[in-house]
């Protein structure tokens, strides 16, 4: 029989509350929070630090593999922000929860502009707290990571500026999918309205459509 090697747990958590349950935040705001650190036992450590780090990332594709140039300039991360907060000097962990509070500002520091949240295919603009426990050259430093999500303020439109309305109306009629007995498919009329064709994600654009359904005799 093969003998099993036993993994030591964790002797060391670490856990970032942040104070806004949302963890939503605009340019400007103060990110108030604090970092739990659990130890099982009195642990001797380098200090620990809490990172804040707004980056925006791109990622490669065929495109930008044909055109060198353009591909390494992709590659490099566009750092938003950038700081590194000391929360404990070196020394031992009590036995226990310890928490330690943090307060730091959402403004760049790089002359760069906030950008908002997002998470695409080929780009993502991320804003992430991360704590670290420093450990010895010879041991792992624990690290725990925990993403705040940044939205705008937004402006106030102009009267020349306001949206206009676009209705829309979705029939069985007007299904363009091949199916192979059209016969089949329910008699069916959706009415909506749309406020813009353009809007933010946090602002649905679709008003509570007015259904009409129209009986089909045959079912």
């Amino acid at each position: 029989m093969g003998s099993h090697k036993l993994v030591p747990e964790m002797s060391v958590t670490l856990e970032i509350r942040v104070e806004r349950a949302s963890k939503t935040f605009h340019p400007g705001d103060i990110v108030k929070g604090v970092v739990a650190v659990t130890s099982k036992s009195a642990l001797k450590h380098e200090g620990l630090d809490l990172h804040f780090d707004g980056l925006v990332t791109t990622h490669k594709n065929q495109a930008l593999m044909d055109n060198l140039a353009l591909a390494y300039s992709a590659s490099k991360p566009s750092v938003l922000l950038s700081s590194c907060t000391p929360l404990l000097a070196a020394g031992k962990l009590a036995v226990g929860t310890t928490e330690f509070p943090f307060s730091t500002e959402l403004r760049s520091g790089t002359g760069l502009q906030l950008e908002e949240t997002y998470h695409g295919v080929h780009v993502i603009a991320s804003y992430v707290l991360k704590c670290e426990l420093k450990r010895s050259l010879l041991q792992q430093n624990i690290v725990k990571t925990e993403e705040i999500y940044v939205e705008k303020n937004k402006d106030k439109p102009k009267k020349e500026d306001k949206p206009k309305e676009h209705q829309f109306e979705i029939t069985n009629a007007t299904i363009t999918n091949n199916f192979a007995h059209k016969a089949e498919i329910p008699k069916f009329s959706i009415k909506g309205c749309f406020n813009s064709l353009v809007c933010p994600l946090s602002s649905p654009p679709l008003w509570p459509p007015d259904c009409g359904g129209v009986p089909d005799p045959h079912h």
